[in-house]
């Protein structure tokens, strides 16, 4: 049996990798996707200045400068997922900072959207949308540290829902930054919220399952 890599994700349980130690492993180089991914972070700062700098009337360009920082964040997660998964670019450091930089990326949006006073009061993120997201990523930030101090080992395997909910959360965000009307918006939080909290509470099962200790099973 080959030794398997420490890039790779598994499902099973006896194949799992340790991602943490993995990233300071000196064989690993940096791969385009983790690039990529790194790149998507760094324009968080930028996306955020164009939101808390715009004026309705005096700097209306920098909402469309906002929309297209985003998009190109939002598509940038495509294309890293694309690269790691078909051509072989699946990394340590890329499998922790891919889930990482989506939610500082939407956290951060939603946040300077909710908070922003120039925004058009209408149009705002809810503070209930808010807290929802941002409490189901520190729930995941600290679910995954708890699984860490216990394990020893930092499994991410983002699930269908987890990807849903950071689509639905990506469309949101882009129909504010459009400034659709506030009936059409008014969808979009609430499709947004309840993804967010299912997918809260799929992780949370998982995590839970996960930290148990192993039995034996019947079907083993």
């Amino acid at each position: 049996m080959r030794e398997p890599k420490p890039v790779d994700r598994m499902t099973n349980d006896a194949q799992r990798t340790t991602i943490v130690p993995a990233l300071f492993s000196t064989r690993q180089g940096m791969t385009v996707a983790t690039k990529i991914t790194i790149g998507r972070i760094l324009l968080i700062p930028l996306l955020v200045s164009c939101l808390l700098y715009y004026h309705p009337v005096t700097r209306e360009l920098l909402r469309w400068w906002a929309l297209g920082v985003f998009v190109l964040g939002a598509i940038s997660d495509g294309v890293d997922g694309y690269l790691a998964r078909m051509h072989g670019q699946r990394s340590a450091l890329g499998t922790l900072l891919d889930p990482l930089a989506d939610k500082l990326l939407l956290s951060s949006t939603f946040l300077t959207l909710g908070l922003t006073s120039s925004w058009p009061v209408e149009l705002r993120m809810p503070a209930w949308i808010i807290v929802t997201i941002v409490s189901r990523d520190v729930l995941l930030i600290l679910g995954s540290a708890i699984a860490f101090l216990m394990t020893n080992r930092l499994t991410i395997e983002p699930s269908w829902l987890g990807k849903i909910t950071t689509v639905v959360q990506m469309a949101t965000v882009i129909a504010v930054l459009l400034q659709w009307p506030r009936t059409i918006l008014q969808g979009f939080w609430t499709a947004a919220g309840v993804v967010t909290i299912a997918s809260a509470i799929e992780y949370l099962r998982t995590g839970t399952q996960w930290l148990q200790p192993s039995q034996p099973r019947g079907d083993a």
